[in-house]
């Protein structure tokens, strides 16, 4: 019997290939070696730090022995005795309620200043001296009025005419009735200097009274020697001022409008506060009371039960036990002083052990975003902004519902995939549990909700993602938090609250996730899918000029990316990244359009004119200059990946053996006729590569049978493997025997039978009988042939 040699299969001789690949491999060179390893040194030390400060942001001082009870549910530990005698601690709300009460029991405190009352009235008693002189001089009246008028302005009175009329009437009126000079002045004076002792006397404050906050209305004043206090209301303010003046100037200038007026102006500019806020003392005396409030409220006696098995917890247990966890916690700490360092390696080490799961998954699955340093910045800044909000919300809110770890979920799953943020999610759950002081509870709620906020933006194809994530997570929270709090024998006032802060969570996540999104792909210059939504419109400038100007090309990239989109599919890749990169990818050919195949007329074929070399040197340059336009364009590093790679390092086989033609015995340099490169990196651009491929070369059948399809779509998948151009892709086995499948499937429903009519033939439809129909109205058959 003949044996058949099986080695001689392609399909047999993978394994072979692998070997061949890593013997062939240059070494890479030392300065990207160098290069990686220095990322992953900054990786390490960024671990390291992100793990020290959420480590920092743990509770402080507390056991977590007690941290699950919850008030309303049945204890069913062992009887508890207290072990010595403690106090027992009041809560936050407890201790803050008593400083506030503290802080409003302080009056606030003002000084009387006497001598700003003496300098005024020695002020007022100048002014109306000066008056007099100028009103005894032996002056014209329009000097007298002037040297008034001047005189007025140095003491920031309004000259208006009443008041200067008054001043000549009184030197008039005591000229007529044969009296002193100034008597009559002088009488003015002395009232209004009277008035301005009678309001210093009371005390004018320098604030008004509805901005001094007091409990019972009164204010301290501090004398020379002495502290007094008084009714709010027994001193005068700004605000009462002007009432208070003209009351008194009517009962001293009874149906004397003119005194009354005239006084009002000029008293009021010689009244000023004499009680003065004194605010550096109110602050010192309400900081001496805040300190003074006591944080214990009760005392716990040795060997006093604290609570036996099976008693209903309520918050004096809760009370006792918290405290006796802090005193153990403290007394632990003084009796050694390197106990508070093991109790922050503790958290160190939890906090470790939950990134651990972040990072074991990097390692085995998503190994080559290790290499991209930037991506791992925008991991750490996802889960440092998470922890912090949380940190913020626990020592304000204190709410375990209004954590924000669906933030996390989305945009891990926005930027990478669903895998990432599950794993994501698993790790800020655990730390957000911890820092809940090991409310594990809080824990599977988050990852209940966070694994719903990873399913509402999955698969992103539309901006209705927003409201769609809205109400998914809402949903979820409400279900979550009921379920938890009817096993807790929560109350249903406490239990709306808690609903209110599911739903508050819920509206909120999806907003600063999209906001978010947003400012870290312009940062970190990641690409998304509701931006790769935007550049897959296929009527964006660039697109539209490569559809005018090179439609061969155009409807080759369309062609590609429905290949492309359904083999990326088919093994779980990014489908949408596949198809974008597909309309992209040949770009460059914008150009020289006239130079590739599927642009050439049948008359004429530019490259009979050149020779090899210059024509593989065109056919090159379009890869350079595709990159060069994607980067005029301003698309995203993951879409100029295409551009770059869909030919990897191919040989351009045609040129190649015509140049050996050409030249016959001298030798070829075959690098002149190779793509640069470089070789496919992903999923998505080794697929756009073989997609290139097979749908250029689909269009040389001319008998596109199902069998000559089959048998095209596996050599030129196995060719590329063969070449090695696949070896820097992660495609396996398996996804390269489901991409065939489906370039198969796609292009034997391109190049499906059609049914040729008779009347299709010359023979059997006349010439003119067709014109005849087209007359008629009745439209040409246009399928009778198949343009490729």
């Amino acid at each position: 019997m003949m044996k058949t040699n099986t080695n001689n299969h392609p399909w047999n001789s993978l394994t072979r290939l692998f070997k061949k690949s890593g013997d062939n491999k240059a070494p890479e060179k030392t300065s990207k070696s160098k290069k990686i390893n220095t990322t992953y040194l900054i990786e390490i030390l960024i671990a390291i730090g992100l793990t020290f400060i959420i480590a920092l942001m743990f509770p402080h001082g507390k056991s977590y022995q007690f941290s699950g009870l919850k008030e309303g549910e049945i204890y069913v530990g062992e009887k508890i005795i207290a072990p010595f005698t403690f106090a027992i601690n009041k809560t936050e709300e407890e201790y803050n309620r008593d400083k506030r009460l503290a802080k409003e029991d302080i009056l606030p405190v003002f000084m009387r200043i006497d001598s700003i009352c003496n300098v005024q009235e020695q002020r007022l008693s100048l002014f109306f001296a000066r008056v007099d002189t100028i009103l005894n001089r032996d002056s014209e009246s329009p000097i007298v009025i002037n040297q008034l008028n001047e005189l007025l302005y140095q003491y920031n009175i309004n000259p208006n005419e009443n008041l200067l009329t008054f001043l000549s009437t009184i030197q008039k009126g005591t000229q007529k009735q044969g009296q002193k000079r100034s008597s009559a002045l002088t009488d003015f004076a002395n009232q209004l200097i009277r008035l301005q002792r009678d309001i210093c006397s009371v005390g004018m404050l320098n604030v008004n009274k509805a901005d001094i906050q007091t409990k019972k209305n009164e204010i301290a004043v501090l004398l020379a020697n002495e502290e007094v206090i008084e009714e709010l209301t027994y001193f005068y303010d700004e605000s009462s001022l002007e009432s208070t003046v003209i009351e008194k100037l009517r009962s001293m200038f009874t149906d004397d409008e003119t005194r009354i007026n005239v006084g009002y102006h000029i008293i009021t500019k010689f009244l000023q506060p004499n009680i003065i806020y004194n605010n550096a003392e109110t602050e010192l005396r309400i900081r001496e009371a805040i300190s003074n409030v006591p944080r214990a409220k009760g005392t716990v006696l040795e060997n006093e039960k604290i609570i036996d098995k099976y008693d209903k917890i309520t918050p004096a247990h809760i009370a006792k036990l918290n405290s006796l966890a802090i005193e153990i916690a403290d007394r632990e700490t003084s009796e050694s002083s390197y106990l508070w360092l093991f109790r922050y390696i503790g958290r160190f080490m939890m906090v470790a052990l939950a990134f651990g799961v972040l990072i074991i998954f990097l390692i085995f699955n998503r190994y080559r975003l290790l290499r991209n340093l930037k991506q791992v910045i925008l991991i750490a800044v996802i889960i440092l902004l998470v922890t912090s909000l949380s940190f913020v919300i626990n020592k304000f809110l204190n709410s375990p519902y209004l954590l924000p770890v669906t933030i996390g979920s989305m945009l891990l799953t926005i930027f990478f995939d669903t895998r990432m943020g599950f794993v994501g999610t698993i790790t800020l759950s655990l730390i957000l549990g911890g820092m809940r002081g090991n409310e594990f509870i809080t824990t599977a709620v988050a990852i209940i909700v966070g694994l719903i906020a990873i399913l509402s933006v999955a698969k992103v194809r539309s901006r209705s993602w927003f409201f769609k994530s809205i109400l998914l997570i809402t949903g979820a929270y409400i279900v979550a938090i009921t379920s938890v709090e009817i096993l807790r024998y929560t109350d249903w006032q406490t239990l709306g609250e808690y609903w209110l802060h599911g739903a508050v969570n819920g509206f909120l996540s999806p907003l600063m996730a999209y906001g978010l999104q947003v400012l870290f792909e312009y940062i970190f210059d990641m690409i998304t899918d509701l931006r790769l939504l935007e550049l897959s419109d296929l009527n964006r400038p660039l697109l539209r000029r490569l559809a005018v100007e090179a439609p061969g090309t155009y409807h080759h990239s369309i062609m590609v990316g429905n290949l492309s989109e359904n083999a990326a599919e088919a093994i779980n890749a990014n489908s949408l990244l596949t198809r974008v990169g597909s309309y992209y990818h040949d770009i460059g050919k914008i150009e020289k359009p006239e130079y590739f195949v599927e642009n050439i007329q049948k008359s004429r074929n530019p490259h009979e004119k050149l020779s090899p070399s210059m024509s593989s040197l065109i056919l090159t340059n379009h890869v350079r200059r595709g990159l060069e336009i994607a980067q005029d364009y301003r698309l995203p590093k993951e879409v100029r990946d295409f551009i770059a790679e869909h030919h990897g390092t191919n040989v351009m086989t045609f040129f190649y053996r015509k140049a050996l033609e050409l030249k016959k015995d001298a030798e070829v340099d075959i690098s002149t006729f190779r793509y640069p490169g470089p070789k496919p990196q992903t999923k998505e651009t080794g697929i756009v590569m073989l997609a290139d491929a097979v749908e250029a070369a689909s269009r040389t059948l001319k008998d596109p049978s199902a069998s000559r399809i089959k048998g095209l779509v596996k050599s030129i998948v196995l060719e590329r493997f063969q070449n090695f151009e696949l070896e820097n892709s992660p495609l396996t086995l398996r996804d390269l025997h489901r991409i065939i499948e489906s370039f198969q499937t796609i292009l034997l429903g391109t190049f499906h039978g059609r049914i040729e009519y008779p009347d299709q033939d010359e023979k059997f439809f006349p010439k003119n009988t067709a014109e005849k129909k087209v007359k008629n109205g009745e439209p040409k058959d246009t399928n009778s042939q198949h343009t490729s």
